[in-house]
């Protein structure tokens, strides 16, 4: 019975995920506000949404990202905290974490294009060569799910 509560928790965990995911890329290509006298001006400004996976927690947070230059360099500035998940909310013993964090540690979304890019941190060049695989586990051992992001081909899979 265990093991099938296991199952349970990290395939929903999963899905979740690919939800998450999914709906990230619709907000950004679905995002054509702009600034206007007397409305939220932040909304204006953004120029993507990324989602984060927080290394030492093993969980997401959504956020919005800024386009800047820094250092003569394209670099999105994702340190605004849209919406947070401070565990996932259908499987709290599922952690989430990147195969590679020092390239995959945000998966972004460009606004209008919905263009898949990595970020190395909430500051950071965007990356659009390889893959991100997510490596989704269960507290209690025993069970692995992973997803990969194609970053060239702009498509999420689970594996």
């Amino acid at each position: 019975m265990t093991l099938f509560r296991r199952t349970v928790q990290i395939e929903q965990a999963k899905n979740d995920l690919l939800s998450a995911l999914r709906e990230t890329g619709n907000l950004a290509r679905n995002s054509v506000s702009s600034a206007v006298r007397g409305t939220d001006v932040l909304s204006g400004r953004v120029d993507g949404y990324a989602l984060f996976i927080d290394l030492q927690e093993g969980n997401y947070s959504l956020r919005y990202c800024i386009k800047g230059s820094f250092i003569g360099q394209l670099q999105y500035d994702c340190t605004g905290v849209e919406k947070s998940s401070s565990q996932m909310l259908s499987a709290p013993e599922v952690d989430i974490f990147p195969v590679d964090p020092a390239k995959c540690q945000g998966i972004f979304f460009a606004r209008l294009t919905g263009d898949i890019s990595a970020l190395s941190s909430d500051i950071g060049a965007p990356d659009d060569v390889g893959n991100c695989i997510l490596n989704l586990t269960h507290t209690q051992g025993g069970e692995l799910r992973q997803i990969n992001i194609d970053l060239a081909g702009n498509n999420i899979s689970q594996i």
